[in-house]
Formats: structure tokens, C-alpha cells, sequence
């Protein structure tokens, strides 16, 4: 994870278990609103099973081998964010939210601090869990069997197993690239044969009628799919995982769209033959 562009909901949506993000002194500032956090975040709720605001309350007590704190904020602010004092120790803390359609429905994130180092040690609900609620809408799009191709793809890149997941993705990718071949394949000025022989990059561009407009843009990110899979480390598979997932789910997103429109003009349709059979004179015997 970047500490130079971190945002506190990437370090509770984002960031795997066990991830471990070096702390300079602007993000020891940054880790104090981490550690205060009473703001919101949209999120899925899995016990509502529907998206949901979440709201940070009551994450001021926090634990500290051999230290007890007054409950008072303000005591607990002077000793606990004096930050050359606080990263002298070593620290488990818990930043709590709760939904706003139902207090009782929480997440936590579990946090520890070794001198300059965080790490994420547990949350509730697992980023598998939501992450698997989010995507079930692209079900109707991959089928079943790619569907649960992209579910192992999101656990194992949970789990911060950057080449499974990756296998699975460039997969799923790969898969989206041929269908939007086969509607341009018959067109008379297509060039199969350049196709055939490009890059993933080159192959983007020459469907980009068929593509979302954003992965033309940034196609040359995708330059890692042209790799063998022995050529590539965990680190850079993990780096790009977020690239190829969002890609994947751009393509998706306009799929459904897609299937929408097309299921609104086949209603509208058989309202119209209704509306006119209705409006068809009766012969007379």
C-alpha cells in the first residue's frame, strides 16, 4: 500500500491482513484520524445485505501493554497522541463503525503498532466476505463458473496471494477481451490477423468500440497480461491486482447496463404488441 496517497478507507477496505505500511511523520499525523475516526464510509453491510452508511463512534480506548488510560478524551488525547511518546510503545487498538440502518450490524478493524510500523491484524466482516456481496451482481454476467473463478480471485488476493489471484483474473479478463472480439470478428474492415498478433494493449485499442472508454485510456497498465506467469513476483501481481480487478469490473458494469436496456426495450415492446393488438378492429361474421 502507498503511503503517499493512503486514504483511511483503503486502509479498512484495502489493505489485507498482516499488511505491514511503514509510518513517516505524515502518516503518524494521518494515524491519529485513524485512531479517532468518527466519520463515515459507504460500504456493503452483509448482515442487512444491502449497501449501507457506516459511522466510526467510540474509538478513542485503545490498549497498551502495562498503561491504563482514564476514559476522559481529553487525558487520553495529552497521553496517547504525544506521538514521539506513543510510538515508543508497542500497541492493539480496534476502530469501531456502525451501519445506519441498524446499530447493532458493526465492523471492526484491528490494528498494531511496532515502533514505526502498523499492521493490520483482524477485521469483522472479512474483506472476502464483502467483497463477495459486492460482486454477486456480475453473477447474471460471468456465470457460475466465472463468477466463482472471481470470488477465489478476490480471497486469495485477500490472503495476499498475489500469482493465484492474478491467474484467475487474467482469466476472467481474457474472457471479456473475447467476447467483445466475437462482435467485431464478421465486420469487413476487422483485421484478424492483426488482432491475433498484438499485445493485450494493442488488442484493447483495436476494441475499444466494445470497451469501457477508461480502459483505452490507461491500456498500457495492462502491458503485465502480455507476461508468462513464471516472469512475474507476488509483489507485482498484488501491485497491479487492483488494476486488473477494477478493469474487469468496468467491463461488467457496462454489461449489466447493457442487459438493463435490452430487458427494458423487450417490455416496452410487449407493451406496445399488447397496447395494439387491443386496438385491432373485431371482424364481423
Amino acid at each position: 500500500m502507498d503511503e503517499n496517497t493512503l486514504k483511511i478507507e483503503d486502509l479498512f477496505l484495502k489493505m489485507p491482513l498482516y499488511d505491514k505500511l511503514e509510518l513517516n511523520s505524515a502518516l503518524e499525523y494521518k494515524l491519529v484520524d485513524i485512531l479517532r475516526f468518527s466519520g463515515k464510509l459507504d460500504m456493503f453491510c452483509v448482515a442487512c445485505n444491502k449497501e449501507s452508511t457506516f459511522t466510526g463512534f467510540d474509538n478513542l480506548t485503545d490498549y497498551v501493554p502495562g498503561v491504563s488510560y482514564s476514559s476522559s478524551s481529553s487525558r487520553l488525547m495529552e497521553q496517547v497522541f504525544t506521538l514521539p511518546k506513543y510510538f515508543s510503545h508497542k500497541k492493539v487498538f480496534t476502530v469501531k463503525l456502525k451501519c445506519s440502518r441498524n446499530e447493532n450490524h458493526l465492523m471492526l478493524f484491528n490494528f498494531y503498532i511496532n515502533q514505526h510500523t502498523l499492521i493490520k491484524i483482524g477485521q469483522y466482516p472479512s474483506l472476502m466476505e464483502i467483497a463477495h456481496h459486492t460482486v454477486r451482481k456480475y453473477k447474471k454476467v460471468l456465470g457460475k463458473e466465472l463468477y466463482e473463478e472471481f470470488n477465489r480471485a478476490i480471497g486469495l488476493a485477500a490472503l495476499n496471494i498475489g500469482l493465484g489471484s492474478f491467474i484467475y483474473l487474467k482469466r476472467i479478463f481474457d474472457h471479456l477481451l473475447e467476447e467483445a472480439h466475437k462482435q467485431v470478428f464478421a465486420h469487413e474492415k476487422w483485421n484478424e490477423l492483426e488482432y491475433l498478433t498484438s499485445p493485450v494493449q494493442k488488442r484493447i485499442l483495436l476494441l475499444k468500440n466494445h470497451l469501457p472508454e477508461i480502459l483505452i485510456e490507461k491500456r498500457e497498465l495492462y502491458t503485465i497480461l502480455n507476461k508468462d506467469i513464471f516472469e512475474l513476483t507476488e509483489e507485482e501481481c498484488l501491485k497491479y491486482y487492483p488494476v486488473l480487478q477494477g478493469g474487469i469490473e468496468c467491463i461488467l458494469a457496462e454489461r449489466l447496463i447493457d442487459i438493463s436496456r435490452e430487458q427494458k426495450r423487450r417490455e416496452l415492446e410487449k407493451s406496445i404488441n399488447s397496447l395494439t393488438e387491443k386496438k385491432k378492429p373485431v371482424k364481423k361474421k
